[in-house]
């Protein structure tokens, strides 16, 4: 849905908690809303051989930042607002959760276990 496209959902539905993620991805209005904008996202920076960890996206005027992390174990993603381009001392709201985050110094911090992917927008 950064791409600024439609998602594409793919599992083995035959499993009960596929079926539920799958449902809970694909009715979520607010991430339908971001995707629907055809706005694609832009990388922060490169990550050497892997996937950039922050897109960033300005959506019907809001800040956007979709975030990833990609190894097991519990990891961090550091962002600092002004090198990805965003305003500081914002409240944004990770759009699966519920959760809200803000900068401090200027600095978006994401803490998960494992894998992950968070979608923030400006509240």
């Amino acid at each position: 849905m950064i791409a600024g496209t439609v998602m594409m959902l793919s599992d083995d539905y035959g499993r009960e908690k596929a079926r539920e993620r799958a449902v809970k991805f694909a009715t979520n209005k607010e991430v339908n809303a971001i995707a629907r904008s055809q706005i694609s996202f832009k990388p922060v920076e490169s990550a050497d051989a892997t996937a950039s960890q922050a897109y960033t996206a300005v959506v019907n005027g809001r800040q956007c930042a979709a975030l990833f992390t990609w190894k097991n174990g519990k990891q961090a993603v550091v962002l600092d607002c002004e090198r990805a381009g965003l305003k500081t001392g914002v409240r944004y709201k990770e759009l699966w959760t519920g959760k809200e985050l803000q900068d401090e110094n200027g600095v978006l911090y994401w803490e998960t276990e494992g894998c992950d992917a968070a979608l923030l927008q400006e509240v």
